[in-house]
């Protein structure tokens, strides 16, 4: 291949494989058997380091009956809806 310009070869790079498989969905929804413990436990069962039982999933409102978690939910809920009128009113919509 040549330069349309200078007509001097032009070096190209030559086509390479990937030499390691991309787990691009390493994250995502594993088959229900514990797979993605990767927040510090190896049997997945997260960061709160609670698990609802063998192959059973929880519930959200059993979720929020744990130790914090309706506070914290709360919390983000109340964060979000004063943003959300914070911006419509920035907007003129309310």
């Amino acid at each position: 291949m040549k330069c349309r310009k200078t007509g001097m070869p032009v070096q190209t790079m030559p086509e390479r494989k990937p030499s390691l498989p991309l787990n691009l969905q390493f994250f995502a929804e594993g088959d229900g058997n514990g797979t993605g413990g990767s927040a510090g436990n190896e049997d997945g069962a997260g960061e709160n380091g609670g698990s609802a039982g063998a192959g059973q999933k929880l519930s959200f409102d059993d979720f929020l009956k744990g130790e914090g978690n309706q506070a914290e939910f709360d919390h983000h809920m109340n964060k979000a809806i004063e943003t959300a009128v914070k911006m419509r009113r920035k907007n003129g919509v309310f």
